[in-house]
């Protein structure tokens, strides 16, 4: 009976091991998603007035992002989608921005209302 109460607590280590490390690799991705590209459109989005009209105040982001951010020294480009919520509605957030010299630049930023077929243009940039 012992070996077998051995074993039990060893797999339960391993389970609680993995999961661990799982955690952290899915963390450490999401805080590379939610880099500068993020945080630029996420200001630009929740001080627009219409998605503060539409969606409501306070504009509340998810916690994960989708998409991809590729860097080469100085330049780069970042196309990510992450969701808002607001007490009046919830929407997706569109980005597609680019990185010059270093700093970054959002070159188009879209919420679509999900209660709706309304996408705001938060930012348009020049084609």
């Amino acid at each position: 009976m012992k070996k077998d109460l051995k074993w039990i607590l060893l797999g339960i280590l391993g389970a609680i091991l993995f999961i661990a490390f799982s955690a952290s690799i899915v963390f450490f991705v999401m805080k590379l998603m939610k880099g500068d590209a993020y945080q630029l459109s996420l200001s630009s989005v929740t001080v627009n007035a219409e998605v503060k009209e539409v969606v409501g105040e306070p504009i509340i982001p998810s916690w994960y992002v989708l998409g991809s951010v590729n860097t080469n020294g100085p330049d780069g480009s970042a196309s990510l989608q992450y969701s808002i919520k607001g007490p009046a509605s919830s929407g997706k957030v569109y980005v597609y921005a680019t990185k010059t010299v270093g700093e970054w630049r959002l070159d188009r930023v879209v919420v679509s209302v999900d209660s709706s077929d309304k996408r705001i243009t938060v930012v348009e940039g020049k084609e």
